[in-house]
């Protein structure tokens, strides 16, 4: 299972290369619903028409807007996390809260639209929380293919020192640090 959490705000996030990868095993015959599941959850984040547009809603749930327990639960159970780059040249080289939101949860990070020449995606590799994808299709495949044939494909060894630098009671020091140094 992977799953979305939080917003998409649509012509700047695209978690379309996903379902073409989906469609395309799917027509291979290499992977069935009962293997893997997508799970979008939070506000404007049905992508329902995605899914029937690549005839796989069968591999696609919506919870919709969820009480927050009720999100952070549904992370935890997934196997990973849909991370979607915000694609915007006017926001370039800011971080999403959400990322650092996936990143405390401590399951892999699935990066669409995000390569390791973005700043979440140096963020995701230097943390070594997932994987960037761009919008490559045949990485996402193979690597969808990849999980399916090995359970343990999941697991990694996250720089866990990296990510406690973006805690919030260490990014809280940091803003204290500053205010007392005024």
């Amino acid at each position: 299972t992977i799953a979305y959490l939080g917003s998409i705000y649509r012509g700047y996030q695209d978690p379309e290369p996903l379902f073409i990868a989906l469609k395309e095993l799917k027509e291979e015959g290499k992977i069935t619903s009962n293997q893997f599941e997508v799970v979008f959850a939070g506000s404007n984040s049905n992508v329902a028409d995605i899914a029937k547009k690549h005839n796989v809603e069968d591999f696609y749930s919506y919870a919709g807007f969820l009480p927050r327990e009720k999100a952070l639960q549904i992370q935890y159970d997934a196997d990973a996390l849909l991370f979607l780059e915000f694609d915007n040249p006017k926001v370039k080289g800011v971080l999403t809260g959400k990322l650092f939101e996936y990143l405390y949860v401590g399951r892999q990070i699935w990066a669409i639209g995000c390569t390791n020449n973005t700043s979440a995606g140096q963020l995701i590799e230097n943390c070594n929380a997932g994987i960037c994808f761009g919008n490559d299709i045949e990485k996402i495949k193979n690597f969808i293919l990849n999980v399916i044939s090995n359970s343990n494909f999941l697991e990694y060894n996250k720089n866990f020192d990296q990510i406690e630098e973006f805690s919030r009671k260490k990014q809280a020091t940091r803003i204290l640090e500053l205010i007392e140094g005024l």
